[in-house]
């Protein structure tokens, strides 16, 4: 039990770096902690249906619509 809760504390220490770093050079490094192979789905807040707008289906959506934020924000 120890063991996984200390494998927990670190994946949670890695997402929390991530976060405030809040670098989109480290995107890949950030989608793989979550799903590896690829099939991520981010929904945004105007998604409506799956794979529609404000849907991302897979990495290179996903890496698409995070790095159009990152540039408005800055």
């Amino acid at each position: 039990m120890q063991t996984d809760t200390a494998a927990i504390r670190t994946l949670l220490r890695v997402c929390q770096d991530l976060y405030r770093a809040r670098d989109v050079a480290r995107l890949d490094e950030a989608m793989r902690l979550f799903v590896p192979d690829g099939e991520a789905e981010m929904v945004g807040t105007e998604a409506v249906r799956r794979g529609a707008a404000d849907w991302a289906l897979g990495h290179d959506p996903w890496r698409f619509h995070t790095t159009h934020w990152a540039l408005a924000a800055e």
